[in-house]
């Protein structure tokens, strides 16, 4: 007769600390959005500071395939962080030995961390671009 193991787990029992991959990307999300901050302050100074039409619409452009590079790193990053904290919730059940809607649950919730943030972050440095577009069109 084989005795079936009954284990309860609570909340706190599921919780688990960030991981180093995911304070870095914090921290890289973080110099995304300051990255957007500092292009869209500099294209206003640009705009106002500049006499030739040539070297501003040069400079705002530069600043638009800056941000163009950031949008795709941000998506990269994304991907791998994303891919990264698959892993490691999965050998993080497998090591728990028990399955149920919690532990869906907070895995689940432990995905979509870093998609929110990074979409927050490409949608700051899309929506700075856009305005950087814009601003070359009115030149």
């Amino acid at each position: 007769m084989v005795q079936e193991q009954q284990v309860t787990l609570n909340w706190d029992s599921i919780w688990v600390q960030p991981s180093l991959t995911m304070k870095l990307y914090v921290l890289f999300v973080l110099t995304s959005l300051v990255v957007a901050a500092m292009h869209f302050i500099k294209s206003w100074k640009d705009f106002r500071a500049s006499t030739g039409e040539g070297g501003q619409n040069a400079s705002l452009k530069r600043r638009t395939f800056s941000l163009s590079r950031w949008i795709w790193l941000n998506a990269l990053v994304w991907g791998i962080v994303t891919a990264t904290e698959i892993v490691s919730s999965l050998d993080r059940l497998i090591l728990l030995r028990t399955f149920g809607p919690a532990l869906i649950l907070s895995f689940l919730a432990n995905l979509f961390v870093p998609l929110v943030l990074s979409l927050w972050a490409i949608l700051a440095l899309y929506l700075v671009r856009w305005h950087i577009l814009r601003r070359i069109e009115r030149i």
